[in-house]
């Protein structure tokens, strides 16, 4: 049978451009903001917080060093922490804050986490000598390793008011990278964050092995029970919330249309104006009496709003559903008296683009954006404490969270945190809306409690609902919502309430306010990403012309469109919580096929392990990824991968659909697993005959294995050598994936 309709190696590239922080999008609203040079866990911690020692370690140990980076050998030594941490720090002191070294000594995650702070330049500029001497002089105290492959470095580097700097680094096939850094005043302060770091490994092994379950309907049965009794109308529901709470935090994530309907519906019911004065919204405050012009005019004029939204971010927030959002508010308040009408306050950081004219500019308004916009909010309440109508603040889900804690102990400072401290635990409610598993950069990779919600949510009819997390099942499962997250806290602990509008399958993503990319615009929006990334978009790669038709082109390809990656095919079966954490592997389908004896067995790993990922089949070599040479669909990127002869690449992506080998400029065809022995080249040739290696644009296919293990594909090669692949086996649960696969190539006749 001949692959009809392949998937592309488009997708490896999504993933790389995730890796490498590039992205449908120039820039993209946080719902964390972690600080890139900590490890990615830790990024919102308190320092000075005290964890609880952790349990469930394995290979803990503890070792005095007691040298100086100047006593280290000058040369590339990444055998030990100590030498890693040595090795970093004259790099350092060689290239200088920007210099590409952070990338080729960091952990992929690090690495990934570094190229979006697009402060960056990888440009080579040694430190001045007063800086540099600190850092060669730098006296290593002692080293802390743990589970093996993990490590962290006690040094006394005083520096910015801190005496002791805390390096923590990741092993990875057999280097100690690079995962971050943080500043101490003692050792037992260090050795206190270093307890956090620990607690971070457990929890994550604790929220990745939750057990199969052995009788589901009766674990089911419960979360079904309590929706019948406690679910109520949405609308009333939230309504009922605002009349007894100051502020009501909606969570949101971005860019949904029957989100923002929902709340266009709250905002025109009677009862909401009699309770509710003002709208706190997660946009650029710099640009509040844009929206006071708006809200003021006698007749519905969106430019001002527009205006604003292009001041969001660097690429702009071309949202229609949030502009017609603002709409709702301005019809309201056309029936109401001024002294009744609603207020919208924007609260978060400014994006003041006719003041930035470089990146110093720029990092003058980097906050912490959680405090800022919690800040924001109690000084508005208190100007206008006469109005004694309650808040609705709209904000994404990330910000929203009153009381969760990282696996160290330590509090999420969320701006719902931060509201509770200051107002009061009982003057704050906030409103978990249901959505995917999704990392705050990049796409859905399943769904939330493995599925159990959505079961529960089916049985009942899928109706709109929402119901209070204080009590029940629901509020009782492990937040799992945001990967980057770590916690092992229930979803009681960051949110009273749960927000459900029906299945997110057949939710699309919002529209394109049209005329968004204007040509002005466009020029503007090429301005800023030479402020932020050091070349303009077509220099970039992003655009072919800098005009309105290319960049609504290149931008617009999502907006309005049915939400790819929340597809049921992306998202996973609703039933994988029967199977815990490691349903992937267990729902595996293993065909009976005879056994493979002829052809090379290799064995590759998910791409962002930073192992031997990628393979050359002509010589029959594997190698890792380089990411200061791979980011993305780029030209610099295909010429890499040609110049080091990669044919394959292997991605392990939590979707079931998009894990797989991907062929660089290979073109494969399935065939049945009993012909992997006997093929011969005429037989290959017949399978590929109408087998395009180059499809949509991006050279090469997908080899999935969702059709069952093993699977078989005719393949030829870039040169036009034919041959025959098998991925054999596939373990998806192991950190990193696995896959093992035989193949051979046929000698050209």
């Amino acid at each position: 049978m001949r692959v009809q309709a392949m998937q592309t190696l488009l997708v490896v590239f999504v993933l790389l451009s995730f890796i490498g922080g590039f992205g449908s999008r120039l820039g993209t609203a946080s719902a964390a903001d972690a600080d890139p040079s900590i490890p990615a866990a830790a990024a919102a911690s308190d320092r000075n917080s005290v964890a609880s020692p952790p349990s469930g370690l394995s290979g803990e140990r503890v070792y005095e060093v007691h040298k100086k980076v100047s006593d280290f050998p000058d040369r590339e030594d990444l055998s030990t922490p100590e030498a890693a941490f040595t090795t970093i720090n004259r790099a350092w002191v060689a290239e200088g804050d920007d210099g590409p070294f952070w990338l080729h000594l960091s952990s992929p995650q690090n690495a990934a986490r570094l190229t979006q702070q697009k402060f960056r330049t990888g440009v080579k500029q040694p430190l001045p000598k007063e800086k540099a001497e600190p850092i060669l002089n730098a006296e290593i105290l002692e080293v802390h390793i743990w589970d093996e492959n993990h490590a962290a470095v006690i040094a006394r580097m005083p520096r910015k008011g801190h005496d002791l700097y805390l390096g923590c680094f990741e092993r990875v096939n057999g280097r100690w990278l690079n995962e971050g850094s943080e500043l101490a005043d003692t050792v037992e302060q260090a050795c206190k964050r270093i307890a956090q770091w620990q607690s971070y490994a457990v929890t994550k092994r604790l929220r990745d092995s939750r057990p199969p379950i052995a009788d589901p309907a009766a674990h089911l049965q419960p979360f079904v029970d309590f929706l019948k009794n406690e679910a109520k109308d949405p609308q009333q529901f939230v309504l009922d919330a605002i009349g007894k709470h100051r502020v009501v935090i909606m969570g949101e994530t971005h860019h949904r249309p029957r989100y923002w309907a929902f709340d266009a519906a709250l905002v025109r019911s009677p009862e909401f104006a009699r309770q509710v004065g003002v709208i706190y919204m997660e946009l650029p405050s710099n640009d509040q009496l844009l929206v006071e012009r708006f809200l003021a005019a006698s007749k519905y004029v969106p430019e001002p709003v527009i205006e604003m939204l292009r001041d969001m971010m660097v690429d702009g927030w071309p949202d229609q559903p949030m502009l017609d959002f603002f709409r709702t508010v301005w019809e309201v308040n056309q029936e109401k008296p001024q002294s009744q009408r609603l207020r919208i306050v924007l609260v978060d950081q400014a994006w003041p683009w006719k003041q930035i004219q470089n990146r110093e500019d720029l990092q003058k308004y980097q906050v912490d954006r959680d405090q800022f916009m919690a800040e924001n909010i109690v000084r508005d309440l208190e100007e206008h404490a006469a109005d004694k109508r309650h808040a609705l603040f709209i904000v994404g889900y990330g910000h929203a969270m009153v009381n969760l804690t990282w696996g160290g102990g330590e509090p999420m400072k969320s701006a719902g945190w931060h509201l509770r401290e200051k107002l009061g635990e009982a003057n704050v409610f906030a409103v978990m809306p249901h959505g995917p598993v999704q990392p705050n950069f990049g796409d859905a990779i399943g769904r939330r409690a493995l599925g159990l919600f959505e079961t529960a949510f089916a049985a009942v009819g899928n109706k709109p609902m929402a119901f209070p997390l204080d009590r029940g099942p629901f509020g009782k499962q492990i937040f799992d919502a945001e990967p980057e997250r770590l916690t092992a806290d229930p979803y009681d602990k960051g949110y009273h309430a749960y927000l459900y509008l029906g299945p997110i399958e057949n939710e699309v993503f919002s529209p394109l306010i049209p005329g968004f990319y204007s040509d002005d615009f466009v020029q503007e929006l090429d301005r800023r990403v030479r402020i932020t990334d050091g070349k303009g978009m077509v220099e970039a790669g992003l655009v072919k012309h800098l005009d309105a038709a290319s960049v609504t082109a290149r931008f617009g390809g999502c907006w309005g469109r049915p939400r790819q990656d929340w597809s049921a095919d992306r998202l996973g079966p609703l039933d994988a919580w029967h199977y815990g954490s490691h349903y992937r592997d267990a729902l595996l389908e293993r065909v009976p096929s005879p056994q493979a004896t002829t052809g090379k067995v290799i064995e590759l790993y998910d791409i962002r392990s930073a192992r031997e990922s990628l393979a050359n089949l002509a010589k029959g070599t594997v190698m890792p990824a380089d990411f200061d040479h791979l980011r993305g669909i780029d030209p610099q990127s295909l010429a890499w991968l040609r110049e080091n002869g990669i044919d394959l690449v292997a991605i392990a992506t939590p979707v079931l659909g998009l894990q797989g080998i991907a062929g660089f400029e290979v073109a494969a065809a399935k065939i049945d697993n009993s012909r992997f022995d006997t093929l011969d080249i005429d037989e290959a040739k017949q399978a590929l005959e109408n087998v395009d290696n180059k499809q949509n644009g991006v050279p090469g296919t997908i080899m999935s294995f969702r059709l069952g293990l093993p699977i078989t594909y005719a393949i030829r090669t870039r040169d036009g050598s034919l041959g025959v692949l098998q991925i054999e086996d596939v373990r998806l649960s192991e950190t990193p994936a696995v896959f093992r696969l035989r193949y051979k190539l046929f000698k050209q006749p």
